[in-house]
């Protein structure tokens, strides 16, 4: 079964969080980018095969993903976001173009989810789910 997504790209500000996050994910067979910010992954979504899996944080420096958002809306990217805000409190309404959205601390199960759902299964070779 061919995968949904082509790429995954990881946009988090936490330098240990995206580290881990992109090791995970290559050791796994994805073909992975990150990015620390919102406009770095603007640059990054550019150059890479898709459609693509955005692990998108909500709170970063520079741009937000909530501006992320914005200067994507209508293309057809997979956006999960990740944060330690609820998307869904008061001071947060849904997110149009969002998936879904995992709580930190992220809990590989859930990740693990998350690929079978939005990617199907990783390529041939690839160590399993």
């Amino acid at each position: 079964m061919p995968n949904k997504c082509q790429s995954i790209l990881v946009t988090e500000d936490n330098d240990d969080s995206r580290e881990l996050l992109v090791h995970f994910l290559r050791h796994q067979g994805y073909l992975v980018s990150s990015a620390r910010n919102g406009a770095e992954a603007l640059r990054r979504l550019k150059e890479m095969p898709g459609p693509a899996l955005i692990l998108l944080d909500l709170m970063m420096p520079v741009m937000d993903g909530w501006e992320f958002l914005s200067q994507t809306h209508g293309q057809s990217h997979v956006v999960v976001t990740l944060s330690a805000v609820h998307a869904m409190d008061e001071d947060h309404p849904p997110i149009s173009g969002v998936s879904e959205t995992l709580s930190k601390p992220l809990y590989i199960n859930e990740l693990r989810r998350v690929l079978h759902t939005y990617c199907q299964r990783p390529p041939e070779g690839a160590a399993g789910l």
